[in-house]
């Protein structure tokens, strides 16, 4: 295994790549007690478009989620009865990028990670199982959907795309869960829950040695096959779809979510260093302790605020989501305020030692650790071990320029600002 360094702490992150492709992570932290185990798929509701060999396929939005119910399902014992046992919490969850099952815990730890390995490597579905479970994910999405705050998340990645599957909901369709068959779920299982695109990362109280030898021993004859897997990817529009909707609902307070398209070819620079700009940017100009923010609270435009900095493969939203009794104020004072973006170099400095203090505290955290190994892993493609550094180096000139290549006020003007609102029914 590979010793890594994070951020010059004396904490070690030990990295392997198995023969099989298998990408293993593993950071012992001896003042812990937990555990926190992970085992995931590089696949998510983005990857509905792909080829096997020589034939593509274009399933329905939803199947990664709905192969992530069905894994769960066992003959014998089931995960959630396994894990009770020990006391210890099993989960898992599908995003647009991937799907992530795990395990934490104080005990019992060997024992569990040979059953997660095995759980998440073998598939055992029947055709009156895929059936029974479409009512229950349809009964899941109905839930789902009364929810104001998913509603706008999920009409706010809906309306700026045409084709790329960032706008369907990871859940799926209603149409395109009621779709889905055996054989589709068992095409996806073989294209993806793969070694060669798949993951282990471990972070606590484990012993790395042992848990090396665990993974290399329970899959052992967990291979790749001879296909050639591609995921494929929709050429997406510069523009909206839509630009503005208003949705009505019995709710009691009127939110909404403003956000900017921008194609990430005309920004330049790597996409962690991009996205790290990005990301200071938007803090210091409608963060918790921005200027602004303050502003439009002491003017009643908004009672909470957040900031929103969405990637697809090819754009970024960047933009706000709010609370509001105002809203077509408030619309017309976020509009302003991304327009006129300033950001000072004592500001610039300033954020950069907040940030640099937040990775300080992150290594004591062990789900923070792990999701932010994970986060690096789907997003960057290599975990980012020195982000302090990384951090120091940041230039005020490239956040500077970056902005101005943004041009706020031109993404208005050419159809590249959307705006959604769920207000209150009457």
């Amino acid at each position: 295994m590979r010793e890594i360094n994070i951020n010059n702490f004396e904490e070690k992150l030990y990295f392997e790549k198995l023969e099989n492709g298998l990408l293993v992570y593993l950071v012992p932290l001896k003042n812990k007690k937990n555990f926190y185990v992970s085992f995931g798929t590089k696949y998510g509701n983005y990857n509905s478009k792909f080829k096997v060999n020589d034939k593509t396929y274009e399933m329905p939005s939803g199947i990664a989620h709905f192969l992530e119910h069905k894994l769960f399902e066992k003959e014998k014992e089931n995960p959630f009865d396994f894990y009770a046992k020990s006391g210890t919490d099993v989960n898992a969850g599908t995003s647009i990028f991937y799907t992530n099952y795990y395990f934490t815990g104080n005990n019992n730890y060997n024992e569990n990670l040979k059953y997660l390995l095995k759980f998440v490597t073998n598939l055992e579905i029947t055709e009156k199982d895929v059936e029974k479970e479409k009512g229950i994910i349809l009964e899941e999405a109905r839930m789902v959907s009364d929810n104001p705050n998913r509603l706008l998340y999920d009409k706010t990645r809906e309306n700026a795309f045409f084709k790329d599957p960032y706008k369907y909901k990871v859940i799926g369709e209603k149409e395109e869960i009621k779709s889905i068959t055996k054989k589709d779920l068992e095409i996806c299982f073989n294209a993806f829950y793969r070694p060669d695109n798949m993951f282990i990362i471990a972070v606590g109280n484990i012993n790395k040695d042992e848990t090396i030898k665990i993974i290399k021993e329970e899959l052992k004859d967990f291979k790749n096959d001879n296909k050639k897997i591609e995921k494929l990817y929709y050429e997406e529009d510069d523009e909206v779809f839509i630009p503005y909707e208003e949705i009505k609902l019995k709710t009691e307070t009127t939110r909404l979510s403003l956000n900017y398209k921008v194609n990430k070819n005309i920004l330049g620079m790597d996409e962690y260093k991009r996205e790290i700009y990005l990301g200071m940017m938007l803090t210091l100009v409608l963060g918790s302790t921005s200027l602004a923010k303050e502003k439009l609270q002491e003017k009643n435009l908004c009672t909470e605020i957040s900031t929103n900095l969405l990637s697809s493969h090819s754009h970024y939203l960047i933009g706000v989501t709010a609370v509001t009794e105002n809203q077509d104020k408030l619309i017309n004072e976020l509009r302003r305020i991304f327009k006129n973006i300033k950001i000072s170099k004592k500001d610039f400095e300033r954020i950069k030692k907040v940030w640099v203090a937040n990775e300080i505290k992150s290594i004591d955290n062990i789900s923070a650790t792990s999701s932010d190994i994970l986060t690096d892993l789907i997003d960057l493609g290599e975990y980012k071990n020195d982000k302090i550094k990384d951090i120091q180096d940041l230039s005020y000139e490239e956040l500077t320029n970056l902005i101005k290549k943004i041009d706020f006020e031109n993404l208005e003007k050419t159809n590249k600002l959307e705006i959604v609102v769920i207000s209150k029914k009457n």
